[in-house]
């Protein structure tokens, strides 16, 4: 596992050092697909999981690794305001991790509306350029570790 993710690692860092003059709208796009490939993946987990309990779990560990990432580019950003855009998205994310679990005020999503959950999740999130207006070195940033989690 070690090894294909060393491998990963290089075809990304390969693929990024190779596009370093790629536009930034070519890059928001790279950004839109992996966060596609990243949702579709759970999204099709929580399909196969057996029970409620799987399916909650997880949606919660991709919501909680998704806000990882984010944690950890937001300390790397050098820009202010791609500091203050990533706070307001992973606010986002805590509200959908806080609408799964039933905290902060919210109902507890229903055992039975888990894959229906799951369908918004995935639609919410792939729409996240939509709203996460960060800079082409902090989008490269998250972009590569969105990729180490697939």
């Amino acid at each position: 596992m070690n090894k294909l993710k060393s491998i990963m690692l290089f075809i990304v860092m390969f693929v990024f050092s190779t596009s370093v003059f790629a536009t930034d709208t070519g890059d928001r796009v790279k950004f839109q697909n992996t966060l596609k490939q990243y949702f579709n993946k759970v999204n099709v987990d929580v399909k196969d999981a057996q029970n409620a309990n799987e399916k909650r779990a997880i949606m919660n560990d991709a919501l909680v690794k998704l806000d990882e990432v984010f944690e950890k580019a937001q300390v790397q950003a050098s820009d202010l305001e791609d500091k203050k855009n990533i706070e307001i998205f992973r606010n986002e994310i805590q509200e959908k991790i806080n609408e799964l679990n039933g905290i902060e005020g919210f109902q507890k999503v229903a055992d039975r509306d888990l894959n229906n959950f799951a369908d918004y999740l995935q639609n919410n999130m792939e729409n996240a350029d939509r709203y996460v207006v960060i800079s082409l070195t902090t989008l490269l940033i998250v972009a590569l570790l969105l990729v180490l989690l697939l």
